[in-house]
């Protein structure tokens, strides 16, 4: 990597306002770290289905997928 062609880029600030959007999608569906996942839909009136946040065992995503699937 080249140091000097990273930190121009870094500094160039031409990813804030998509960082900035991020941030804003991320309060507005109640996300507060990294992973989050959503499992469901999204649609105009918001999220629909179950936010797992954090890293999760197979287990976990696997239970939800089973109770979207039975309709639960």
């Amino acid at each position: 990597m080249d140091a000097a062609v990273f930190r121009s880029c870094l500094d160039g600030g031409k990813h804030i306002p998509d960082v900035l959007k991020d941030m804003q999608d991320a309060t507005a569906l109640k996300l507060s770290g990294t992973p989050s996942f959503l499992i469901g839909r999204t649609d105009a009136g918001g999220v629909e289905g179950p936010i797992l946040m954090g890293a999760q065992p197979f287990a976990v995503f696997d239970a939800k997928l089973g109770e979207i699937i039975a309709g639960k």
